[in-house]
């Protein structure tokens, strides 16, 4: 990086802060930051990249001394992240804060080790979200064995590794840990391709893992009814929110594709969806039906912000973008219901996936081909579409068998 002092690379990121739109409030906060920061360091001293990373653990080690508020140290990792993204790409960029866990820093060697990992997959021929799921478990694992003291890789041993299962599961549903079992295994092969461990470590890894299929029951007509009336419809939130869960309940789309829809992807006059899904990178065409029509048409006409972006659904405050991830959809999601006191029961299944499933087990109860609702859900194969017969009840209990002839027997 080039020599710059802080009094003028601050400059330089406060100028470009005005590509974002920000409400002042939020520039006078994060000018206030950036002061802070300077002042730390001291104006005229030259900037390093380590800066940053040094003055959020200071920061860390304040707020768990409780001298700074939980707010405060938001705020913080804020200002400077926005700082360290400018700095390595020379413009002012606006993401969700990562949790404190995924952003802790990993050892020099590790750390280098995620890069070269994503250039390997990429060179592959991954796609860009296998590519980031396998990273994420691959940054999970080293993670572990970094807070196991390790600082290289082929301290790690098969006993490490059957550790870590337990602690991983812990984040993850038992359907995913199949999943998590081959982001593993890639990158412990691309560990002993490039010869950087001395053990064989996918031979610590079961070959599957155990599952259990789950029986989730569909929204009723009385909770469809409750979610939807505590949607303020008045407001430009509320304009929103209610095309985005009607796309859902309506047509089943993920909740990635639902965020990332595009005007390009609406045809108003053959009322049709088209759009490439992001998780399997199909092509899907649905039809628009009048009641999302109308819902999209209301929002986009009087409660959408003036923004260049494409995609429709955008943040509600300035700057005026999509949303970064799906986090944002379904969090809307989750508050409605819990304001509708809908599947509040510990341990219950909910948001903007469970509209999708209802709307599968629906087509199911009207007796809809199972390759029809593979077809409408935008599955790659007609297997992933089992998983919603479990919900049909009527039938499955029209599979039971009978006891008659099997008498039970004492002593037995």
């Amino acid at each position: 990086m080039k020599e710059i002092t802080l009094t003028q690379f601050l400059a330089d990121a406060t100028a470009a802060m005005g590509s974002l739109q920000l409400r002042a409030h939020t520039i006078f906060r994060l000018r206030i930051e950036f002061r802070a920061f300077s002042k730390f360091y001291g104006g005229d001293t030259n900037l390093t990249r380590s800066m940053f990373t040094e003055y959020i653990q200071t920061a860390r080690r304040q707020y768990e001394a409780q001298q700074i508020s939980l707010r405060k140290f938001r705020l913080i990792r804020r200002a400077i992240g926005i700082l360290e993204r400018y700095e390595q790409h020379g413009s002012i960029t606006w993401r969700r804060l990562p949790s404190w866990e995924k952003a802790v820093s990993l050892a020099s060697q590790f750390d280098t080790l995620l890069t070269t990992y994503r250039n390997g997959l990429e060179a592959k021929g991954y796609s860009s979200s296998t590519i980031k799921g396998y990273r994420r478990i691959a940054y999970r694992f080293l993670l572990y064995v970094h807070g196991c003291g390790y600082t290289e890789i082929a301290q790690v041993t098969r006993a490490d590794v059957r550790g870590f299962i337990p602690h991983i599961a812990e984040s993850y549903p038992s359907s995913s840990m199949n999943v998590v079992l081959t982001a593993l295994r890639a990158f412990f092969l691309y560990l002993a391709d490039q010869r950087l461990s001395t053990s064989d470590l996918t031979s610590a890894l079961p070959r599957r893992a155990a599952t259990k299929t789950l029986i989730v029951s569909p929204m009723t007509p009385d909770e469809e009814e409750r979610l939807l009336a505590v949607i303020d419809r008045q407001t430009a939130i509320g304009k929103r929110d209610w095309a985005m869960i009607l796309l859902a309940m309506r047509t089943g789309l993920r909740t990635v594709d639902i965020i990332r829809l595009q005007f390009e992807n609406i045809d108003w006059r053959k009322n049709t969806l088209s759009l490439i899904q992001k998780k399997t990178q199909r092509p899907l065409v649905l039809p628009l039906l009048p009641e999302v029509g109308n819902a999209l048409a209301d929002y986009i006409v009087n409660g959408r912000p003036s923004s260049a972006s494409r995609q429709v659904f955008l943040r509600s405050c300035p700057p005026y973008f999509g949303f970064a991830n799906a986090y944002g959809c379904s969090d809307r999601v989750n508050l409605y219901m819990k304001q509708a006191g809908i599947r509040q029961t510990h341990g219950e299944r909910c948001g903007t996936h469970w509209l999708r499933h209802t709307l599968a087990t629906h087509l199911l109860e009207a007796e809809t081909p199972v390759s029809v609702i593979a077809s409408i859900l935008g599955h790659g194969q007609k297997s992933s579409t089992q998983t919603y017969l479990s919900s049909d009840k009527e039938r499955l209990r029209a599979c039971a068998l009978g006891l008659d002839g099997i008498e039970p027997r004492k002593g037995v």
